[in-house]
């Protein structure tokens, strides 16, 4: 979308290094051709600090589950790019369940970060008033 390329572009723009950071930490997620329970924590820390980025862009209005959104859709728009760079090897035939996998995986770990927003609790002695 237009919003997630003018995002991409700020944070080139105010951190010109930040996607050598994203992609030495996703290369490093992903050496071993796999996403599995050694590297959640890493992909966890990773998904935080882009969303402290798209959290610091005060310049933009934002609810927390659009910030949720944007951050998991600029992580999965960077694991494409370098899958499609070849910089990220996946066999041909094994392509599109990882990135399939990859995108359930974030999307699941943001979706945990708006959680709390969607859930209204009770409150304990409701039933007194």
């Amino acid at each position: 979308s237009s919003e997630l390329i003018s995002i991409i572009k700020k944070m080139v723009s105010l951190t010109p290094t930040i996607f050598d950071e994203i992609e030495k930490v996703i290369l490093e997620i992903i050496k071993d051709g796999k996403i599995d329970s050694k590297d959640i924590p890493q992909l966890i820390l990773l998904i935080q600090q882009i969303y402290q980025f798209v959290y610091s862009l005060k310049d933009i209005k934002m609810d927390t589950k659009k910030r949720s959104e944007l951050t998991g859709n600029i992580l999965k728009y960077i694991i494409h790019l370098l899958i499609l760079e070849r910089k990220i090897i996946i066999d041909d035939d094994k392509q599109m369940e990882f990135i399939t996998n990859c995108d359930m995986l974030i999307e699941l770990c943001v979706g945990l970060m708006s959680f709390p927003k969607v859930i209204k609790s009770k409150k304990c002695l409701s039933f007194f008033k």
